[in-house]
């Protein structure tokens, strides 16, 4: 049982860098002289680089989220991480758009960070709750209602 969960948590890995620090930025790569047209680009080398940065960090807590049981203190570090690599790919992502689109009255991509914080935070509350509740089932305490 514990190697099947070893090469899930490594299989989950690799599958996690691969489409953030692999697939990502030659998508945007491929499709860089229509999006440049829009939205004016980083160098290529170094979207690169902070794409295989977010990947790795993707890539770890993808492994221990999927490597260890719920109620591990590891599978709590890989959710914990996975909400934070949440936050730095969407920060990354938003900081290339312009601040607003459209009029001054626009959509600002400012606001719509503040939403994906405000998700990952209320996420956390559920998590950690979860992970309460998973601790209790492994010592044999059911939870009281």
């Amino acid at each position: 049982m514990l190697l099947v969960k070893i090469a899930k948590g490594i299989l989950s890995a690799a599958v996690a860098f691969f489409v953030v620090g692999i697939v990502f930025p030659y998508g945007i790569g491929y499709y860089r002289p229509q999006i440049s047209s829009y939205v004016q680009l980083p160098p290529q080398n170094s979207m690169w680089a902070a794409l295989i940065v977010i990947g790795a960090m993707f890539a770890v807590t993808s492994f221990f989220q999927n490597a260890y049981s719920k109620g591990d203190f590891p599978w709590l570090f890989g959710k914990l991480g996975n909400g934070l690599a949440d936050v730095v790919f969407f920060t990354y992502m938003f900081s290339l758009l312009p601040s607003s689109i459209g009029s001054a009255a626009g959509i600002q991509t400012s606001n719509l960070l503040y939403l994906i914080y405000l998700a990952v935070a209320l996420s956390y509350g559920y998590l950690i709750l979860d992970f309460w509740v998973a601790r209790r089932k492994k010592r044999g305490a059911q939870p009281s209602n």
